[in-house]
């Protein structure tokens, strides 16, 4: 597990395993938002669909998104795409809460650092940052190491 994570920090790909299938049913969480507030992945997809990003402060790749996921969330907030990100580094709470408030973050932030482990496993990390467009069907109509061009989707609330 230590190896898992050395390689999600550090965006070792060679360490993990490879991810998970598009067209597969997104594996169900609860997670902790960072102000303590739990989430469900049927809960979120209820606004629609998911673009989920699974991310670390101090992740060199991972910060150079944030214009992006800005971007994103501002244009297609309430539009059908709900922009979650989803800590899976070594960072606490309040590392990652001062981090959003540094940054602008608007958008949902995800971070339970007791299941950092299991999320990693679960969504089979191989780096970060790791991207997954999630359908409102639950269905993963995207995963990959960078963010998808979203003008192949149109997005609505079902």
């Amino acid at each position: 597990m230590a190896v898992l994570l050395s390689a999600l920090c550090n965006g070792n790909a060679s360490a993990a395993s490879t991810g998970l299938p598009v067209g597969q049913v997104a594996p169900g969480f609860e997670i902790k938002s960072i102000n303590g507030e739990p989430r469900t992945l049927n809960g979120l997809i209820d606004t629609g669909s998911l673009l989920v990003v699974f991310w670390s402060t101090n992740c060199h790749l991972c910060h150079a998104l944030v214009p992006r996921l800005k971007k994103i969330h501002k244009e297609y907030h309430g539009n059908g795409l709900t922009v979650v990100a989803i800590n899976v580094g070594y960072e606490d709470n309040s590392e990652v809460r001062r981090y959003a408030e540094k940054h602008g973050l608007e958008y949902t932030i995800l971070s339970d650092p007791e299941q950092r482990i299991q999320i990693a496993e679960t969504f089979r990390l191989s780096g970060t940052p790791t991207v997954m467009l999630v359908s409102t069907r639950g269905t993963i109509e995207y995963y990959g190491h960078e963010l998808p061009d979203l003008s192949a989707w149109a997005f609505a609330t079902e």
